[in-house]
């Protein structure tokens, strides 16, 4: 498969996300796309399970947990898109492995409140806007018109579920605290992004 090489620099530039992803990363998640989408069915189950977490942990905090339910709801909603695309193609979420990458970065987060709750909402974001770049060059890459409308849907998608992590970090703490830790975390990322095989995975 030739891949339509196109400038990928925006998403970069909006999320301060440091690489890029590969173009090799681009063919493999395009070559198995339903690896791709069973892979991306667990992303989305894991990410519900980690707003349900927050929205119990944080319960005393209610922007946070308010928040992190009405998240849940929405990621529960993609995983059934994701699970009925499988269908449609005869296939369903299978059992999966560890995601690599986001425990990766989690293991950067801090144990100490409220140093932890910052982390966690920063980490996430992260994920959030990788997964808003990968969905962005899947939607410009395939040739499924069903895959297309379902990456772009999910990159709109995960721009605001970054936009959302950033802002409730910046009512817990300082902006310039924010941008400094976002920073630090933002070159753990580029590192753990470099140190993964390109896989059919959302992530890795």
């Amino acid at each position: 498969m030739s891949l339509r090489l196109m400038p990928r620099v925006d998403a970069c530039l909006l999320f301060g996300l440091r690489v890029p992803t590969r173009w090799e990363w681009v063919a493999a998640a395009l070559a198995d796309p339903v690896a791709t989408l069973v892979d991306h069915a667990h992303c989305e189950m894991k990410a519900a399970t980690t707003a349900l977490m927050m929205a119990a942990r944080y319960a005393h905090l209610p922007s946070i947990a308010d928040a992190m339910l009405a998240l849940a709801r929405q990621e529960i909603a993609h995983y059934e898109t994701v699970a009925a695309e499988l269908r449609r193609r005869g296939r369903h979420p299978e059992p999966h492995g560890a995601d690599r990458y986001a425990k990766a970065l989690r293991a950067n987060v801090r144990g100490v409140e409220p140093h932890r709750l910052l982390d966690l909402l920063l980490v996430c974001s992260i994920v959030e806007a990788r997964s808003c770049e990968r969905f962005g060059l899947l939607a410009e890459q395939t040739l499924d018109h069903a895959l297309k409308d379902i990456w772009s849907e999910f990159a709109t998608c995960e721009a605001g579920h970054h936009a959302l992590f950033v802002g409730l970090a910046e009512t817990i703490a300082m902006k310039a605290d924010v941008v400094a830790r976002l920073a630090a975390l933002l070159e753990v990322e580029a590192h753990v992004l470099g140190s993964l095989p390109c896989e059919a995975r959302i992530h890795g």
